[in-house]
């Protein structure tokens, strides 16, 4: 019977986490859907007089500031600081890094059309982001 109460205990504490991240991560994609999309519009007036690795960099970094201040006050509820900032900025270069390669593959190499490639780049790289952008901002 004791070891039955632990049990229950310890399972209703996993759901509640898990619906806990799962509504993080619902958040967390509806943010990101809504980065990408405002990005994404600049990105597309910007290829018209840009490069579009030019566009897609003014736009990433955009993105970045964006994606801080929403992530920081309504996904993960922390609070904003000059650290947090950082070591958002170090992290989404990384992936900036990751996402630009990919971006020149898809263009230059599998002749995906430069206004569709970002799409492809945020359907891999917003999912990872998630996580370490949740590790990120909730360890201090």
């Amino acid at each position: 019977m004791f070891g039955e109460s632990i049990m229950n205990r310890i399972s209703v504490r996993n759901l509640s986490l898990t619906k806990f991240v799962k509504a993080e991560f619902f958040i967390f994609l509806m943010l990101s859907g809504i980065n990408s999309l405002t990005t994404y519009t600049v990105y597309l007036l910007l290829i018209n007089i840009l490069n579009y690795k030019v566009a897609y960099s003014i736009t990433y970094l955009l993105g970045i500031a964006l994606s801080y201040f929403t992530n920081s006050t309504i996904t993960f509820k922390t609070q904003l600081s000059f650290k947090g900032l950082v070591k958002f900025y170090i992290i989404y270069l990384l992936q900036y890094l990751v996402s630009i390669a990919l971006l020149n593959v898809m263009v230059e190499h599998f002749n995906v059309h430069k206004s569709l490639a970002p799409i492809f780049v945020m359907g891999i790289v917003v999912p990872i982001s998630f996580f370490v952008v949740k590790f990120a901002t909730t360890k201090p």
